[in-house]
């Protein structure tokens, strides 16, 4: 008899002690409390990166006729940021940006006149100022553009050699 009357009580003890807990919430872990805030930041930061693919103009026996060839340029800027490309005037000696060059191989003086052209295929693609670049908007996604080559007509056809120039595209943010 006194052992089910204990067990009666330790059961209603734990229903009193179930119901006293629901009813107070954070009561079992902490008596009270404190909060702080904090700040969380991004910062996106203007950024920039260009690629290039070469100009070919292929093999001729004369110059005669000219020719033509086309590069792309791949710039990613960071979204809304303004930029410009600019092209210099290649590495060959007394290359500039009206009157680029192209040299022949070692022992070979020659040179083959050419030059470049923003997509229009109308205006000199320079690196001089903001006028000879080509300017735009980064949208965060890579916008390709036509480099148009050209080497005019008429042009004296040096000796038979592989002539070529290194030219610089940067990208200006």
């Amino acid at each position: 008899m006194y052992a089910s009357r204990s067990v009666r009580t330790l059961s209603c003890l734990a229903v009193v002690s179930a119901m006293f807990m629901a009813a107070m919430p954070g009561l079992a872990s902490a008596a009270s409390s404190a909060n702080a805030e904090f700040k969380v930041n991004l910062t996106i930061n203007p950024d920039c990166n260009i690629d290039a693919t070469d100009l070919n103009f292929g093999r001729h026996s004369t110059l005669e006729n000219g020719a033509t060839a086309t590069s792309h340029l791949d710039v990613t800027c960071s979204h809304g940021t303004p930029y410009s490309v600019g092209l210099n005037a290649g590495n060959v000696k007394d290359s500039t940006l009206s009157n680029r060059l192209l040299k022949g191989g070692a022992g070979n003086a020659e040179t083959v006149a050419y030059q470049l052209y923003q997509p229009d295929n109308k205006k000199v693609w320079g690196d001089t100022d903001a006028n000879d670049r080509m300017a735009a908007v980064g949208s965060g996604f890579s916008q390709q553009y036509v480099v148009n080559g050209r080497i005019p007509t008429g042009h004296a056809t040096p000796r038979p050699d592989d002539y070529s120039s290194i030219v610089t595209a940067t990208v200006y943010f």
